[in-house]
């Protein structure tokens, strides 16, 4: 299998030279119909430059070394089976990367059909930065830090399933979620590639990029 190349989490300061990717897994929704569209670009936060230390509670700050001047990929993608994809971003503190993460969230070349911001009890502006980015229904603010996976599960719980009897999409529509993290900015091209590989493995029940450290 290929995966799309990613750098480690960057340590706080610290601006990688590669973007982090994040996992693809089958998702299970609660029922309903969901109609939400992909973020949109002119929603996400602009580039500043990286000087010094950057200030945890600041919304101005750097995305630039995530995305500025991306590599081109021109080979072909063979995504043959109908997907739709329910991102979940959790931050907790992640004030600092968020507008990376949103950002090339933003720019990805196969959009999410769904973003769910889940923050868990932030004490810096996370939660201010996914509500303007996202808006206030699709964010969870939890008023306790129970870790990642109780995040995750706040989100997918209070995110309705797509119903495939009245959407266009085939009735066989695979169901993925796409677990991001505050600090993991995907490369443009990720979740294409994920996608493109989950065809290539239809057996496969989860999906997770190659780390370069």
């Amino acid at each position: 299998m290929t995966f799309p190349e990613s750098s480690e989490p960057p340590a706080k300061g610290v601006a990688p030279d590669v973007p982090e990717s994040g996992t693809l897994e089958p998702g299970t929704l609660d029922s309903g119909t969901l109609d939400s569209g992909p973020l949109d670009p002119d929603q996400a936060w602009t580039e500043s430059e990286f000087v010094g230390e950057p200030d945890p509670q600041a919304t101005d700050v750097p995305t630039e070394w995530f995305f500025d001047d991306p590599e081109e990929d021109d080979t072909p993608v063979r995504i043959t089976r109908s997907h739709f994809v329910t991102t979940v971003l959790v931050s907790h503190n992640g004030a600092v990367w968020l507008p990376a993460v949103l950002t090339t969230i933003a720019r990805s070349t196969r959009a999410p059909e769904v973003i769910v911001g889940v923050d868990s009890a932030s004490t810096d502006t996370s939660a201010d930065i996914l509500m303007e980015s996202l808006g206030r229904d699709r964010v969870i603010a939890l008023e306790k830090n129970r870790g990642f996976g109780a995040a995750v599960d706040a989100g997918v719980t209070d995110t309705p399933r797509p119903d495939f009897h009245h959407d266009p999409r085939p009735t066989d529509t695979i169901e993925w979620l796409w677990l991001l993290h505050d600090d993991s900015a995907p490369d443009i091209h990720c979740l294409e590639r994920l996608l493109e590989a989950a065809d290539d493995n239809p057996s496969a029940a989860i999906l997770g990029p190659k780390i370069l450290g």
